[in-house]
């Protein structure tokens, strides 16, 4: 229960098998994978960490992120985009933002982080379970908000930075009309410009942000 990633390349060759250094029974490393560029990011949900691998030191193991607080369950969800590694923490009901001042592609990356939660969060909500992060972007999955009435509804949140990622606003909270309960809604999100879309039990959303309301770009 340690855990394993593996890298591969275009054609199917492995490249790398990754390890956590210092693993336990039961850390779960391999939880959540992401990938940029040279980097590669894997999170160990019961080990509570994700860790770094730049590709230019041969994805030799470069630094261990944790959450500052202890936050439950962070490494479940990880994301990266740039100089920007989201780490979704749900039993924790937060979200960490780091960034690299010099980029992560190094072996002894310099950074700071910033903490999102959500602004009406409720324990069990498990805000931070999927994370997706575009530019100045942010979006988070609470698979089990249940606000508007029913169990397991979920939703998902929007955030946005306009200083580089040291603050973060919560931009919009995203619910499906159509939700049922145990739909989930928030299992999975991702981000590319001004289109989010979001993943639940049996259906995906695709939604275009404004300053106002997301409107649905297609039926489910």
């Amino acid at each position: 229960g340690r855990g394993v990633a593996y890298v591969y390349d275009y054609d199917g060759n492995l490249v790398k098998t990754l390890t956590a250094p210092g693993a336990a029974a039961d850390d779960e490393f391999g939880t959540s994978v992401a990938i940029f560029k040279k980097l590669v990011v894997v999170g160990s949900f019961h080990g509570e960490a994700a860790y770094v691998f730049p590709r230019s030191a041969n994805y030799e193991y470069a630094v261990t992120l944790a959450a500052a607080d202890d936050a439950k369950g962070f490494g479940r969800a990880v994301a990266v985009d740039g100089d920007k590694l989201v780490v979704g923490a749900p039993d924790g009901e937060t979200a960490y933002v780091f960034r690299a001042t010099g980029g992560w592609d190094t072996t002894t990356p310099d950074y700071a982080y910033t903490k999102l939660l959500a602004s009406d969060a409720t324990a069990g909500d498990e805000f931070g379970s999927s994370v997706a992060v575009r530019g100045d972007a942010v979006v988070l999955g609470a698979v089990s908000d249940d606000d508007t009435g029913g169990s397991q509804l979920g939703s998902a949140y929007a955030f946005r930075t306009t200083d580089g990622g040291a603050t973060f606003e919560e931009e919009i909270k995203i619910t499906s009309d159509d939700a049922a309960a145990g739909d989930e809604f928030g299992h999975s999100v991702a981000i590319d410009g001004d289109t989010v879309v979001v993943g639940g039990a049996s259906a995906a959303y695709a939604y275009k942000l404004s300053a106002q309301q997301p409107a649905p770009a297609s039926a489910p």
